[in-house]
């Protein structure tokens, strides 16, 4: 996931020190470098969507389909999730298997296993790419 918004820095150069008039933004005046080392700027804790005005201000979602305790009774539910950027936490983890409750029996090794093609859980890797 990426920092604020890095643009051209040249075009903020004005005369005299000033600040052009071809600046786009205040955070234009600054390089991402400087921004990372000041701690200016925002790094979101999600992915960002990159139909949503060229992937700044939405964090990206993800459907995620899998099978949920409702009562007594083990049901397939779909929620949308963020997709998580960086170190943040798999929305979709579950580290083992029911043993009690109605999903024990229906939930199984294959839905759990990140490699698995019948996955329902544990959807993002290390590099926090959902893998369908």
């Amino acid at each position: 996931c990426t920092a604020a918004y890095a643009a051209n820095t040249s075009l903020c150069s004005g005369t005299g020190g000033g600040v052009s008039s071809k600046c786009v933004a205040y955070s234009a005046q600054y390089s991402e470098a400087y921004k990372k080392e000041h701690g200016m700027g925002w790094s979101p804790s999600c992915e960002l969507d990159p139909e949503y005005h060229d992937g700044h201000g939405r964090c990206k979602e993800f459907a995620w389909t899998r099978m949920v305790e409702v009562g007594q009774n083990c049901v397939k539910s779909t929620k949308w999730v963020q997709v998580p950027c960086g170190s943040g936490p798999d929305p979709t983890a579950l580290a083992k298997i029911p043993t009690t409750g109605p999903c024990k029996g229906v939930i199984t090794d294959d839905h759990i296993d990140p490699a698995s093609k019948t996955k329902m859980y544990n959807f993002f890797n290390s590099a926090k790419t959902p893998n369908p």
